[in-house]
């Protein structure tokens, strides 16, 4: 049975709409080959800073930055957000903040905790799913040491689009950054 509807027959006529799955297999492997960016999806990020003008000892989830990411399609529409990493630019000393939480969208799921080492912070394995019909807004949050100095101050940043990782082939946009937080000084309480 010679196949009408398929794309490539020999014919000019319009009611072609499918390929053999051979011929599926041979685009996909093609298009991998040759032109690899026409799979790929992007994930853009961009920040707004919610940093308090002042923080005190011991204050927890205090909200710095939020984050909001979307797709723009140029594969299947869907990006795996793998880990973020982020400094604090601040005064502070790492001890002075004893856990930095990335916060779902209701700013009080926890989906991953880290803590600062040398002024950097990473979440890993996050496998967080992003795609163009869910944009997703996250949030960053701290939680004050009882002994964090007081007159330091705290300000967050992801300086550029090598903090942010997602799977393979989808890419980061480089525009956008730096994502910074404005300063928050710790005061007493």
């Amino acid at each position: 049975l010679y196949p009408i509807h398929n794309f490539m027959d020999y014919t000019y006529d319009t009611c072609r709409f499918e390929l053999t799955p051979g011929q599926d297999d041979r685009m996909i492997w093609a298009v991998t080959t040759y032109k690899p960016g026409l799979l790929e999806d992007m994930l853009v990020v961009s920040g707004t800073s919610h940093a308090p003008s002042t923080v005190t000892p011991g204050q927890t989830s205090v909200i710095m930055e939020q984050l909001d990411l979307s797709v723009t399609q140029q594969g299947d529409g869907t990006i795996t957000l793998t880990t973020l990493k982020l400094n604090q630019t601040g005064t502070a000393a790492d001890s002075d903040i004893t856990a930095v939480k990335l916060l779902a969208s209701d700013q009080t799921t926890v989906i991953a905790s880290s803590a600062f080492t040398n002024s950097t912070a990473t979440f890993s394995n996050l496998n967080r799913q992003i795609t163009i019909a869910s944009p997703d807004t996250l949030y960053l949050a701290l939680d004050m040491a009882a002994t964090a100095a007081e007159g330091k101050t705290i300000k967050l940043e992801i300086p550029d689009s090598t903090y942010v990782a997602v799977n393979l082939p989808d890419t980061v946009a480089t525009t956008g950054f730096p994502i910074a937080s404005g300063a928050a000084t710790v005061v007493p309480p």
